[in-house]
């Protein structure tokens, strides 16, 4: 299990950066969808860039930003942002009894996935970004980039 700290609720339009614990609103999205997915990072790791290990959080009611919810890793998504790698690690919230069966990728809907991937495509295309979706990781290899990302 990990903590996520939520930056995006689920269906918001708003995105945050939360800075010591503080949330300041980043970005006033255009994009005509909200978010499908709430959107954080994994507490606790670090990148060689300063950043945090991002996160998607499946869960059915939004959160606020600066939240803090235990999640079950269960897979990550590889993918690039201008060029830049940005994988994100795929949670179920570990205390919503509806993802109580959800332990795999394997355990989430084709459609639910595409319904992500998707989202970021269009994200890209409205926002000039290249945003290239590489394909989703099992459980164990999140975990294993999970550990590699850990503040020592």
């Amino acid at each position: 299990m990990v903590d996520v700290v939520i930056e995006v609720p689920l269906n918001s339009k708003l995105s945050y950066d939360v800075v010591n614990n503080v949330p300041y609103v980043k970005e006033v999205r255009y994009f005509p969808l909200p978010y499908p997915i709430e959107r954080g990072y994994v507490d606790q790791t670090m990148l060689e860039d300063g950043s945090r290990l991002r996160a998607f959080l499946m869960n059915s009611e939004e959160t606020v930003p600066g939240g803090v919810v235990p999640a079950r890793v269960i897979g990550y998504l590889e993918m690039t942002v201008d060029g830049y790698e940005e994988n994100m690690i795929l949670t179920v919230s570990d205390i919503n009894p509806k993802y109580r069966d959800i332990q795999n990728l394997s355990d989430v809907s084709h459609f639910t996935l595409k319904e992500i991937t998707d989202y970021y495509q269009n994200y890209g295309k409205i926002h000039n970004k290249d945003v290239q979706i590489a394909r989703y990781h099992s459980r164990e290899d999140a975990l294993e980039l999970i550990e590699q990302w850990k503040r020592k």
